[in-house]
């Protein structure tokens, strides 16, 4: 470096708050789709100091480019010149460019924050171009239909794509050992394509199967394909594959597939040689080729408002349905099984099933179920005969929107009335276990809710929510303070028999003694034993502090004010007064001390504050619990809802009251609503067995299952649901204090200090649990109404994103006055207020 270098270096290193921005790239500033290119920011700081306080850009939306911001990372030079050190910061930011399309690009100036404010950039060009050789050894062809589609109206994407066998292209070998060819399909829509829904993928045929990559442009994962036989380009033979994806648009508009292209390396024939640390070697020269599909525009029009059925069962395609049983001669109460298929190219995988039961003559549902593939949905109605005058089964009505040029209207079906012939049952011979009319007792819990609980007896059972995180950190450290506290105090205690200074504290009492007989005078003996009993000379007992010092150690104040009113009268008789101490008071003293203990300065009150975490608060039965009981045991169901209602506006709220409300709910036939009540009463009443009864009743007859997940993972949810809160934290307090015993006083043996890790596990997960996840969780809804709709946005008139059943769990995520935002899975959407019961 140059003197004037050094000297420019050295001014702008005395110019505090001043920085320079550099901006390196785009490099290349030319890249073949869909390849990307980088641009660095550099910003030269003055001290390390003022690094630290630079901020990250703002990237500016450049339409038909990705761009990035990466990891920034920091460089620190220093330079002599002589007669100083010069020191150098900088912080450099990385900005990945992903093209989305070919054509010549423009990135506007933006601000970067330089020293104590800002710098522009210059206007950035890049151009991108497509690959001209990829054209002539492979091919690529996405294919969509149909072009003009209504609002769930399915869209079929169809690639073919292959490579001329002349090319060798590349094998490779993914980290779960799956091989896959080196051909890369760059389409980040594939997974989130704007305005439309995914549809699962159409069944490949296994022993066809082949990897390619599909690239998003930030990851790549495996992309499982089906190779075909016939692949012809330009009168050559090639290797071909194809796949297909399936969308439902969601909204009215222009709907715009991207161009996409596809990638693919083979070996060129020709080897290069590569040094490696110690040895060299040759590898093949691969080459990457490109060929694109280009963008694809879909209309989607919205259905049309005139003629809509009501219900609507939301199918819109070209669809059929038909009808048949599985038997046509059946007793009756036996069972017949009538199975309507609905058959055709639509959104078969969201459409509603019709619904029968309501409007049923001569037969009673006993249930149904749906068997759903692509092209067909089949719904199975297991029906029971009433009576032998039944001769056909019942007309299934049905609707949906036909999408078939020229139609275009919505469409109502039926199936026909299929024979069956109903036998009636042998003279003597009743109906027996027909629904409605079972013989058997009903038995609460399996086909009846348990009693309402009384509300008078016994103590009330609010719900335990844990103290704040503060106090929970506080508690669980308190074991590990205790344990450290009492080794402190053990091994204090081993060095106080070998000190001195508590030899001379436990023979105070015979010093004492001795030091009478020997002639000595009752001040000075006492003085003496004093000094030893509090470890202290003898002239620190003779000081205007005693009495607080005596106080401070757990003397009662009448046997220290004693003691200082005797020192006192032996220190004046000894320098000329009167009334000396005599030997029976000074003995007096002594016994007194005697039956003292002393206490240490620093005493811990764990105790205390574990007793303050736990504490909960107790309510009594109001009124309107008493009105609500009175009501209910009347049958007026409607008015003991509303009262128990109003008794669990109290707080805090005993949780049975939530108990009996669902118990109203359930003998009012609003499931959803008593399926809350009973989720809100759980929280206080976490393994009362009726109401994991009426749980189990309630979620059977809105057919919601078991909800079943991985058996470990459910486990350790079934168990941390049966605790509250509180008695989490007493297990984990109690785990860790057990954890800390061992670990602390055990640490020198090996076996216990490996049972001390093993019961640590739990207690560090019902750490995490207590002070990270518990408090993250949202909370929990109930889907009361029949049937909800999710929308993107909190308005009317929007197209559902999900359809929710009465009864299902959503994660609420806000509440507002009139909309409910709500996740299932992983979307997130807004449903009305009044459509879900949040479980607080």
């Amino acid at each position: 470096m140059s003197v004037f270098a050094v000297l420019l270096v050295a001014l702008w290193l005395q110019a505090p708050g001043q920085g320079r921005l550099r901006v390196v790239g785009p490099q290349p500033a030319m890249v073949v789709f869909p390849q990307t290119s980088q641009v660095v920011l550099r910003v030269d700081a003055g001290s390390a100091s003022e690094l630290r306080q630079l901020t990250a850009p703002k990237l500016p939306v450049v339409d038909g480019l990705r761009l990035t911001l990466g990891k920034p990372y920091s460089q620190q030079q220093s330079l002599f010149d002589g007669r100083r050190m010069i020191e150098s910061n900088s912080v450099q930011w990385p900005i990945e460019i992903a093209p989305l399309r070919v054509g010549d690009f423009t990135i506007p100036a933006f601000d970067v924050p330089v020293g104590s404010g800002t710098e522009p950039t210059q206007p950035l060009t890049l151009r991108v171009v497509k690959d001209i050789e990829g054209g002539q050894f492979g091919y690529f062809t996405m294919r969509v239909e149909p072009q003009r589609v209504y609002v769930h109206e399915p869209i079929r994407v169809r690639f073919d794509l292959g490579v001329d066998q002349s090319l060798q292209v590349t094998e490779n070998q993914a980290s779960n050992g799956e091989r896959y060819l080196g051909i890369e399909i760059s389409a980040p829509w594939l997974a989130d394509l704007d305005g439309a829904l995914p549809v699962d993928a159409a069944a490949l045929d296994r022993r066809r199967l082949m990897n390619l990559v599909h690239s998003d442009g930030r990851s790549k994962r495996l992309l499982p394909t089906e190779f075909a036989d016939d692949g012809q380009h330009r009168g050559r033979r090639a290797n071909s594959f194809r796949f297909e994806r399936s969308f439902l648009p969601s909204r009215a508009g222009k709907l715009t597939i991207p161009a996409t292209a596809m990638g693919f390396d083979a070996y060129t024939g020709e080897t290069r040689v590569v040094q490696d640390f110690v040895f060299s070697r040759r590898e093949q020269v691969v080459k990457t080729y490109y060929v694109y599909a280009p963008a694809v525009v879909v209309e989607v029009v919205p259905l049309p408002d005139q003629g809509k059925p009501s219900p609507f069962y939301g199918a819109v395609g070209r669809f059929t349905i038909d009808a048949r049983v599985d038997k046509d001669r059946v007793k009756v109460g036996s069972s017949v099984k009538l199975i309507v298929a609905i058959r055709g190219e639509g959104n078969t995988e969201f459409l509603q099933v019709p619904e029968l039961g309501k409007d049923l003559v001569g037969f009673h549902l006993l249930g149904s179920k749906e068997k759903r593939e692509r092209g067909l949905v089949e719904v199975t109605y297991d029906l029971t005969p009433l009576t032998p005058e039944v001769k056909r089964t019942p007309a299934v009505s049905w609707n949906y929107f036909d999408t078939t040029p020229g139609v275009e209207r919505y469409v109502t079906v039926a199936t026909t009335p299929l024979p069956v012939n109903v036998e009636a049952l042998p003279v003597g011979e009743g109906l027996k276990a027909l629904p409605g009319d079972e013989a058997k007792a009903v038995v609460p819990g399996v086909d009846d809710i348990f009693d309402m609980q009384a509300l008078g007896e016994g103590a009330p059972v609010p719900a335990s929510p844990p103290p704040a995180r503060r106090v929970i950190a506080m508690l669980l450290l308190a074991p590990w303070l205790a344990a450290g506290a009492l080794m402190f105090a053990w091994r204090a205690r081993a060095r106080s028999r070998a000190d001195i200074a508590g030899q001379r504290e436990r023979g105070a009492r015979k010093t004492f003694l001795r030091a009478l007989a020997a002639g000595q005078t009752p001040f000075d003996a006492l003085v003496h034993y004093l000094a030893d009993r509090l470890a202290v000379a003898d002239a620190a007992i003779i000081a205007p502090e005693l009495g607080d010092r005596l106080r401070a150690r757990g003397v009662d104040d009448a046997l220290a004010d004693d003691v200082v009113r005797a020192v006192e009268a032996g220190v004046a008789a000894r320098y000329g007064g009167s009334g000396a101490l005599s030997r029976e008071r000074a003995e007096q003293i002594v016994d007194g001390f005697e039956r003292t203990r002393l206490q240490t300065p620093a005493v811990a009150a764990l105790v205390v504050m574990l007793a303050l975490g736990l504490a909960g608060q107790a309510t009594g039965q109001n009124d309107a619990a008493v009105r609500a009981e009175a009501a209910y045991r009347a049958g007026d169901y409607a008015t003991a809802a509303a009262e128990f209602k109003a008794a669990a506006a109290t707080s805090p709220v005993d949780r049975r009251v939530y108990y009996n409300l669902g118990n109203a709910l359930y003998r009012q036939g609003d499931l959803g609503r008593a399926l809350a009540a009973y989720e809100k009463a759980r929280l206080g009443l976490t393994r009362d067995q009726k109401l994991a009864a009426n749980l189990a009743l309630v979620r059977s007859k809105l057919e919601l299952g078991s909800a079943e997940g991985e058996p470990f993972v459910q486990a350790l949810a079934s168990l941390r649901d049966a605790l509250t809160a509180r008695e989490q934290l007493a297990v984990c307090i109690a785990l860790h204090l057990l954890a800390a015993g061992l670990l602390v006083f055990g640490w020198r043996r090996g076996v216990v200090r490996v049972l001390g890790g093993v019961v640590l596990l739990p207690a560090m997960l019902l750490t995490i649990e207590l002070l990270v996840l518990a408090p993250s969780r949202a909370a929990r809804g109930i889907v009361v109404a029949a049937r909800a709709e999710v929308t993107a946005e909190p308005r009317a008139g929007l197209e559902a994103v999900v359809k929710l059943r009465r009864g299902a769990t959503v994660e609420v995520l806000g509440e507002g006055p009139s909309w409910t935002k709500v996740r299932v899975g992983a979307r997130e959407g807004y449903v009305p207020v009044d459509a879900v019961d949040v479980v607080r």
